[in-house]
């Protein structure tokens, strides 16, 4: 049984971390009241002038929300290069999408395990959980961050190594538009709110876990 819980703790407890970081992600790519202020930081409406950045942008950001269906972005800003790599892009926020509604549907999964296995002590098994996964989160976006703000330029070909195919990310600013819409420092800056995020949704998830450890030790002690 004590086995039986543990092992059920530990896996609720990388699968929450891992949808805090998914989640923090996400919240980031889809805020479109980030993309203005960094156009303007970066010098994307003088670059492209004649052009307009912020309906290009709507178009891209409803294009990747769309869903995995397929279809390269119906936009003739982009060259079919450009419009392959989007799709690229499409398809791995589809999948990270998949991704945190199974992670959650196992979080809860394994939550009802434990509330089964275990009633009396569900409050604090979940307090641990939160706790333990808010910490490991932290101490990874600790070194995230480190990794970012140090070597960005190394963190950002690994991300997209990891990811997408060789080749098929890399343009040329003097032929292909992408990269003035979206320069390499909007990715910087979005990638250390990314880290922050995270780290603030590690903070919560650390203190709710403390309330239920703490809740459950005052019942314990009554």
């Amino acid at each position: 049984m004590a086995k039986r819980r543990y092992a059920l703790i530990f896996l609720a407890i990388i699968l929450l971390q891992s949808m805090l970081y998914i989640y923090s992600a996400r919240s980031v790519a889809f805020d479109k009241s980030f993309y203005p202020k960094e156009f303007g930081k970066h010098g994307v409406y003088a670059q492209l002038q004649g052009y307009d950045a912020d309906a290009i942008n709507a178009k891209v950001l409803g294009y990747l929300h769309s869903g995995d269906n397929g279809n390269m972005i119906a936009e003739d800003f982009f060259n079919p290069r450009e419009k392959e790599h989007l799709l690229d892009v499409k398809k791995a926020f589809h999948y990270a999408n998949t991704a945190f509604f199974y992670l959650a549907a196992l979080v809860f999964i394994a939550l009802l395990l434990l509330f089964f296995i275990e009633k009396k002590e569900f409050v604090k098994n979940t307090g641990k959980i939160f706790l333990g996964a808010g910490i490991i989160n932290l101490a990874l976006m600790a070194f995230a961050f480190a990794f970012v703000y140090f070597a960005f330029a190394q963190s950002f070909s690994t991300f997209h190594e990891m990811f997408f195919e060789a080749g098929t990310y890399i343009f040329d600013p003097g032929a292909e538009k992408i990269v003035l819409l979206y320069p390499e420092e909007l990715f910087y800056d979005a990638a250390i709110i990314i880290v922050m995020k995270s780290m603030a949704a590690s903070i919560v998830s650390i203190i709710s876990g403390y309330i239920m450890l703490r809740h459950s030790k005052v019942r314990e002690e009554q």
